[in-house]
């Protein structure tokens, strides 16, 4: 569904927003029964509570704020989007589906299921923008779970696209490495 959104170009809403927290969440979300109301997560609905952020406590904007948040998220987004859609600047691209991210994460639309879905958006901006999707590796997640921290923290989104980038450019060399011993065996075998 993501990359067919990427390809048809449609602009960022709520009504996108949530079918991409439910394609992330529709089997593990919950229904939730709180004194402002029930949501569903696994439908995407937006959050009635509000959260904070692991053991530090840190909380996210409060949970009237979220659409208010989100359709600003959601303007610039799409006007950024279209003006970059036909420039050749592949960092800035890069940049801006990073930061991107970051400020989805740090409305947190959701109660649960924020940062898988703030990564989905993500690789479909950058699908979208003709870039090689970023990954994080398993091996990274303290990495970059402090990154977006600091970056929240010191109202820096550079802290995150740093480390983004870094990371980015580690898992392609990783990949074309991995390439290249593959067209070496390819040729041991063509030439026995």
């Amino acid at each position: 569904m993501s990359i067919q959104l990427a390809n048809q170009h449609r602009d960022y809403s709520f009504e996108m927003l949530r079918a991409l927290s439910t394609a992330v969440l529709k089997n593990t979300g919950s229904r939730y029964n709180t004194a402002l109301g029930t949501f569903d997560s696994s439908k995407g609905d937006f959050r009635k509570v509000n959260v904070s952020a692991g053991s530090s406590g840190k909380s996210y904007i409060i949970y009237t704020k979220v659409e208010d948040r989100l359709k600003k998220w959601c303007s610039e987004v799409n006007e950024k989007r279209n003006g970059l859609l036909k420039s050749g600047d592949i960092y800035g691209k890069y940049l801006f589906t990073f930061e991107s991210h970051l400020d989805l994460l740090t409305i947190h639309p959701w109660v649960d299921g924020n940062g898988r879905t703030a990564r989905l958006v993500m690789n479909q901006l950058q699908i979208e923008l003709g870039l090689i999707p970023a990954k994080i590796l398993k091996e990274d997640k303290a990495e970059y779970i402090d990154a977006l921290l600091k970056a929240r923290e010191g109202h820096d989104p550079r802290v995150f696209s740093s480390f983004m980038m870094a990371s980015h450019i580690r898992n392609l060399q990783a990949e074309i490495r991995e390439f290249k011993k593959s067209q070496e065996v390819s040729d041991e075998i063509i030439i026995s």
